[in-house]
């Protein structure tokens, strides 16, 4: 065997494991274009959904507020009646937002979250001790 017999061995070889590296390398970065994508998508439902109950919150919030003013038309028989039904309205709406989120969280979250949520509204009570998250 020659010289250059040695040589084509080796440039075989070389030219194999670079190509079995790039595939490699290539296989490891969309598996973590794949994850990073999966985050954003769980990051941006879980967002989006707080900012739902924070704005339900805020409009139960508004709603149970003993200050309030009343609207100044009088053309109404009942300003008070019309105060709690514009209020009840925007509960309302937020409530409808809140379920398709809960779609939308059942499709990209793993589902067991909503099982476990559906739980905690049977049972009426937490599922965590409060003294030991705040310690």
């Amino acid at each position: 065997m020659g010289i250059e017999q040695w040589v084509s061995i080796g440039s075989n070889i070389i030219v194999g494991l670079s190509a079995f590296f790039a595939a490699l390398f290539a296989f490891l970065a969309l598996r973590a274009w794949r994850d990073e994508t999966r985050g954003r998508d769980k990051y941006t439902v879980a967002r989006n959904t707080l900012v739902l109950v924070l704005k339900l919150r805020d409009e139960l919030a508004n709603l149970r507020s003993p200050i309030f003013t009343l609207p100044t038309n009088r053309e109404s028989d009942s300003p008070l009646r019309e105060y709690y039904a514009d209020g009840f309205r925007k509960v309302y709406s937020v409530l409808s937002e809140l379920e398709i989120a809960a779609l939308e969280v059942e499709a990209v979250l793993d589902s067991s979250i909503l099982d476990e949520l559906k739980k905690y509204g049977e049972k009426g009570e937490r599922t965590w001790d409060r003294d030991k998250a705040i310690t």
